[in-house]
């Protein structure tokens, strides 16, 4: 797990030739269930809170109902515990060979 802020986040896909553009937060509803988790020992599933709220993501995931889907789209800002940056990669051209080069790679 790596931990970025935007900034830094967006520095580094620049620095690997991606031209960041858009971003929001995602995984809202995920939020409570990583407090629980810290709360009560990040080990221990077997508490009975985080059991359910485990089952109700899993739900979530499995059934996309609509309730959570609105909940969690009101929350994304505030509660996403994940960030997602959009990039392009952009086109580059390959430089043209000489009528030299291009021999060579006749041969070859």
């Amino acid at each position: 797990v790596r931990i970025y802020t935007e900034s830094l986040l967006r520095q580094k896909m620049a620095g690997s030739g991606l031209e960041p553009d858009a971003s929001h937060k995602a995984h809202a509803l995920h939020t409570p269930y990583w407090w629980l988790k810290c709360a009560v020992g990040p080990r221990n599933d077997d508490f009975p809170l985080v059991k359910l709220y485990n089952k109700v993501l899993v739900w979530d995931i499995a059934k996309a109902p609509i309730v959570t889907r609105t909940t969690e789209k009101v929350l994304n800002p505030v509660l996403g515990k994940s960030l997602v940056v959009y990039a392009t990669k952009p086109v580059t051209v390959a430089p043209e060979r000489s009528d030299a080069d291009q021999r060579e790679a006749a041969r070859v």
